[in-house]
């Protein structure tokens, strides 16, 4: 008896032995081509003839394909799975306000004080006008359409809490901003005497006065916002295709305001629009790359915010209607509180490369598991009839 357990337990690791070098997909088709039938002990311990050839037809030719050879595989192929292309890029960002607009304070220069208007370039006051008032932000604008270089940057200092209405019209006209359309290199505006360098973003800068806009705001140069508080209940901001920025220290109050890189949709913007944020404010602001109603736009559009507050929608799209030729680019980095909405940009791209990753990873994850039970279920079935084999070999 103890003699049958060791010739059990020496053949046994025997088979485990050339398991790991058993072509176990011959094994398991050839133990299924055929019914098993008695073998006598004597042929069961004879050596083994070995053969090259790849048929599968009997338990005799697969015992002949057990030892690899150089023969053709006779395995099933797995092919890759498809992937789609993936046209995935990250945004090119809007202009930068630290590149354009006046970039030095004007705290200290003559003329920027309470109660006066000033334009300032070059570190120089050119002209100043005591009265803070709607008409004499127009005489200014009035001076700079006059006499301004378009190779020059500008400042437009207002000292006193001051309500904007025709300064702010679509009409092209001198003493408005839309008028300085060829006329400056850019526009910076202030509403600070001490014009701090370092402000605190989405805050009101300490000592800003406070410019209260109409509905509808329209520029025509490429215009920077820095230390000033704009109280804007519901309004919009046209920048008509010109760069745009929020930098620290400009506080929007309110709510419902939206920021446009185009137009009012009533005509079509040749080029890109730019809009950069580096402070909101207190209030609840959109950010619109295109148009706010129809209208097309022949460039890119691109929204950059680094630091923000409260955002409503932003996009890099028109609000509706119009068409956009070239690329929309979005890139939020920065900001506190909630987006209500977004799209055109590097989050949703980011989001739908993550998702198909994911299904990927998953999709091979699956194919290993199926893989893993076909071995497993192989060597079963294989030891079930070896154990069936070798049970009808004892009792001969």
């Amino acid at each position: 008896m103890q003699r049958k357990y060791k010739f059990k337990l020496v053949t046994f690791i025997m088979l485990l032995a050339l398991v790991s070098s058993m072509n176990l997909g011959a094994i398991f088709q050839g133990i299924n081509s055929e019914p098993i039938t008695a073998t006598s002990l004597g042929k069961v311990l004879s050596s083994q003839e070995v053969g090259a050839t790849t048929s599968n037809t009997s338990m005799n030719t697969m015992l002949k394909s057990v030892v690899p050879t150089s023969s053709t595989f006779n395995g099933v192929s797995l092919t890759q799975p498809s992937r789609p292309a993936l046209n995935i890029k990250l945004p090119t960002e809007a202009t930068n306000g630290t590149s354009f607009g006046y970039q030095q304070s004007i705290s200290g220069l003559p003329n920027v004080a309470a109660g006066q208007i000033s334009v300032i370039q070059g570190g120089s006051t050119i002209y100043n006008v005591s009265g803070v008032s709607d008409p004499n932000v127009q005489a200014a604008l009035s001076f700079i359409a006059s006499n301004a270089s378009n190779s020059n940057d500008y400042v437009l200092f207002i000292g006193g809490n001051v309500t904007l209405s025709n300064s702010m019209a679509n009409t092209g006209a001198a003493g408005t901003f839309s008028g300085l359309s060829g006329k400056v290199k850019s526009l910076t505006i202030f509403a600070n005497t001490t014009d701090s360098l370092t402000s605190t973003p989405n805050v009101a800068a300490t000592g800003s006065y406070t410019i209260t806009t109409p509905t509808n705001n329209y520029f025509g140069a490429p215009t920077v916002f820095r230390n000033i508080t704009v109280a804007a209940a519901n309004d919009n901001f046209y920048a008509q295709g010109n760069s745009i920025a929020f930098m620290p220290g400009s506080n929007f109050t309110q709510t419902g305001i939206s920021v446009y890189g185009g137009t009012d949709g009533t005509s079509n913007v040749t080029g890109d629009t730019n809009i950069y944020v580096g402070s909101t404010g207190t209030g609840t602001m959109s950010f619109y790359g295109g148009n706010s109603n129809g209208g097309n736009i022949s460039g890119n559009t691109h929204v950059s915010i680094i630091n923000a507050s409260g955002l409503g929608t932003v996009t890099g799209g028109n609000a509706s209607g119009g068409i956009i030729n070239g690329n929309t680019n979005v890139s939020v980095t920065g900001f506190t509180g909630n987006i209500a909405n977004m799209s055109g940009g590097v989050l949703v791209q980011v989001l739908v490369l993550l998702l198909l990753t994911v299904t990927f990873i998953i999709i091979g994850i699956l194919r290993f598991l199926v893989q893993v039970i076909m071995v497993l279920t192989t060597v079963v079935l294989f030891m079930e009839q070896l154990k069936v084999r070798f049970s009808t070999l004892l009792k001969v």
